[in-house]
């Protein structure tokens, strides 16, 4: 287990920056170490931001991508232990991967060259049924397909109009006249 003298961690992030370089890459791993103290066998979560720090101090040995389930989860090997890619809203959950190109792309643009695979958990027939359904998504999805339906037959509707006018199978009516058969439709509807 790696400890961290309490004066480190008492170090002000202000005054890093006035110290040695020596001081300052000492205090930035402690800071890293300190976000991967062991907790015996338990897996420590960590997002995006977390690993990027820990990789560039050199605090991450390599990746490991389980698949477990339908889905791949990265797993960083670290110099105290194994940490696990979380996503960074509130209710940290493993990050998950449909696609292991994905999280190997993620695993290169952090800065890691190295790694394992274990495919023993993956089942890819259970991606099926680990799919979230938003429905409101599937709402919002049908409101554009009927307001782009609508929005076809109406322009369907204006250019055989206008080609009718345009070759005199449309006769046009004068406003006089269109307001004697307005107000026979409205005597018709009443009644």
């Amino acid at each position: 287990m790696l400890r961290i003298a309490e004066r480190d961690l008492q170090t002000p992030l202000i005054l890093a920056p006035l110290c040695a370089p020596l001081s300052i890459i000492r205090f930035a791993r402690t800071i890293v170490a300190r976000l991967f103290l062991s907790a015996g066998d338990f897996m420590r979560p960590i997002d995006v931001s977390q690993a990027a720090a820990a990789i560039q101090s050199g605090g991450v040995i390599s990746a490991n991508l389980q698949g477990r389930g339908g889905s791949f989860y990265i797993e960083f090997e670290t110099r105290t232990g194994i940490a696990e890619l979380v996503t960074t809203n509130a209710p940290q959950k493993p990050r998950a991967f449909k696609n292991p190109l994905k999280a190997l792309a993620l695993v290169r643009e952090l800065g890691l060259a190295t790694g394992r695979f274990n495919i023993e958990g993956w089942r890819p027939e259970d991606a099926k049924l680990e799919r979230q359904t938003r429905p409101d998504r599937s709402a919002a999805l049908k409101e554009a397909h009927q307001a782009a339906a609508y929005n076809a037959w109406l322009a369907k509707k204006v250019a055989a109009s206008q080609q009718g006018l345009a070759d005199g199978s449309n006769a046009r009516i004068a406003p006089e006249e269109w307001e004697k058969l307005r107000a026979e439709k409205r005597a018709a509807k009443t009644a």
